[in-house]
């Protein structure tokens, strides 16, 4: 019977120290890093974006920002930190879109435009766009805040728009909030609940059920968040991670059969994190296996002596192994 031989406490606590340093080694703080949408790992010409895209924005070694093109591609086993996930729900009378933009810096704009109005007032058709940025593996986020415009902008059709900050395994910090149709909508403008920050000034659109709506020319007080919206604002304690966010662009048709055609935007326009930059599993798992493997290949081997020599009953020889 074969006995079961332990690895050499040595060994053992070689690959610890191993992992351990290798944890060290590759772990990096960074703080109140700014995305402008504009780093070497994004578009430089207006581009239409849809479904999963990720991008490269942080040294995972150093946790600072890639400053340059030629840093980008210096990096190849540095591993995409932002991934982004762009949906669309467009309606039989309306359409949706988003599309990186060059500005003075990059931005991720959602389009949503209406046709020509039908046979109903008040349709309450819905579009949507969402924005659905997750972090990397490697990356512990425990603060982020975000720059948009154009979320709740006056005009003949209503404009809001949820913003969801959520937890590591994707879930939600407290239950989604619930928008009613234009007419029986109360704005919350604000925070309903952990996590959620909701842009929805009802004031944007008047004389909603009638055959034509009237642009009141008061877009909502959150329309443009040039001051950010950020932890205190949807309730997030100091320091608690987060897995990423969501940002819904909802456009609803409360036109009368007497408008014409419309189309509105929204814009995210930088995002700003701090956190760590943590190793794969993998990569500590890679050393352990190697340390393991090494000492498998220098351990004795063993062999019998005379191990087909019969004895006088027929019998075989008992093994006598020696290592060689």
């Amino acid at each position: 019977m074969q006995k079961f031989q332990f690895l050499p406490r040595a060994i053992v606590l070689s690959v610890f120290s191993l992992i351990g340093l290798n944890s060290q080694l590759s772990a990096a703080s960074f703080s109140n890093v700014v995305i402008s949408f504009d780093e070497p790992a994004f578009p430089t010409v207006a581009t239409d974006v849809s479904g999963e895209v990720s991008f490269n924005v942080i040294n995972d070694l150093t946790g600072s920002k890639i400053a340059t093109s030629e840093e980008l591609s210096a990096m190849s086993g540095d591993q995409s930190d932002l991934l982004f996930d762009f949906t669309n729900t467009p309606t039989a009378n309306g359409s949706a879109s988003w599309q990186w933009q060059a500005t003075s810096s990059g931005r991720f704009t959602a389009t949503q435009a209406l046709a020509t109005t039908g046979t109903v007032n008040n349709p309450g058709d819905l579009i949507s766009s969402t924005l659905t940025l997750t972090f990397g593996s490697h990356l512990v986020v425990d603060d982020l805040s975000f720059t948009g415009t154009s979320f709740n902008t006056n005009g003949v059709a209503w404009e809001y728009a949820v913003i969801e900050f959520f937890k590591p395994d994707g879930s939600s910090f407290s239950d989604a909030p619930e928008i009613s149709p234009y007419l029986d909508h109360t704005s919350i403008n604000g925070s309903p609940s952990t996590g959620w920050f909701v842009i929805d000034s009802t004031q944007t659109v008047l004389d909603v059920g009638t055959d034509k709506t009237t642009n009141s020319g008061v877009s909502g007080e959150y329309n443009t968040l040039s001051g950010g919206i950020g932890y205190d604002d949807v309730g997030l304690a100091e320091g608690t991670e987060i897995g990423g966010i969501r940002i819904t662009a909802f456009l609803e048709d409360v036109r009368g059969t007497s408008n014409g055609s419309s189309s509105f935007t929204s814009s995210i326009t930088s995002i700003t994190i701090s956190g760590t930059t943590v190793p794969e599993p993998s990569t500590s798992a890679l050393i352990g296996m190697a340390s393991i493997c090494l000492w498998t290949r220098r351990r004795p081997h063993f062999r019998s002596k005379d191990r087909d020599a019969p004895n006088g009953d027929g019998d075989r020889q008992p093994h006598n192994c020696k290592p060689v």
